[in-house]
């Protein structure tokens, strides 16, 4: 389980929209069907600290209470992570469309092994699966999820 933190989680921010902190990213290798997969879901508490409009930041005073997003309205869209093998790094994964939930190999997986050029059913990765890791994690995408909300916040922010 990781924080999205700013010490262990890259999280630069949008150039508009908000910034957050306290979102657990959680991920898991597990072999499905004889293949590698990652799994991967966050929790939803996020603590949104401030709302960035063309380059200036803002604080719930003033966006508006009734518009500031509530610790489960976040959504993880995009993360670039360095995809290692013990203390060998493999190269760099891209994961998109992250699920709210982690379902096991029932629900969205991702063929990690693949992006790098590997196969996902190498035996040596199945067999020292636990192995696999994630480092230098970065959040490439993320947002409130009513979009509506930002663009209603940024009309008011522009009539300022």
């Amino acid at each position: 389980m990781i924080s999205l933190e700013r010490g262990n989680v890259l999280f630069p921010g949008e150039k508009d929209g908000f910034d957050f902190k306290d979102v657990k990213f959680k991920y898991q290798f597990v072999n499905c069907k004889g293949q590698v997969k990652l799994g991967v879901a966050y929790d939803k508490k996020a603590t949104f600290t401030q709302y960035k409009y063309k380059g200036k930041a803002y604080g719930k005073s003033q966006v508006g209470t009734s518009l500031w997003p509530k610790p489960g309205e976040i959504e993880i869209h995009d993360v670039s992570a360095d995809l290692y093998f013990g203390s060998r790094k493999l190269g760099k994964v891209s994961i998109r469309f992250i699920p709210k939930y982690y379902s096991g190999c029932s629900g969205k997986m991702y063929d990690v092994l693949r992006d790098v050029g590997l196969r996902a059913n190498d035996k040596v990765y199945k067999s020292n699966i636990k192995k696999l890791i994630l480092r230098n994690i970065k959040v490439l995408k993320a947002g409130v999820a009513d979009e509506g909300k930002t663009d209603k916040i940024n009309k008011r922010l522009s009539k300022s």
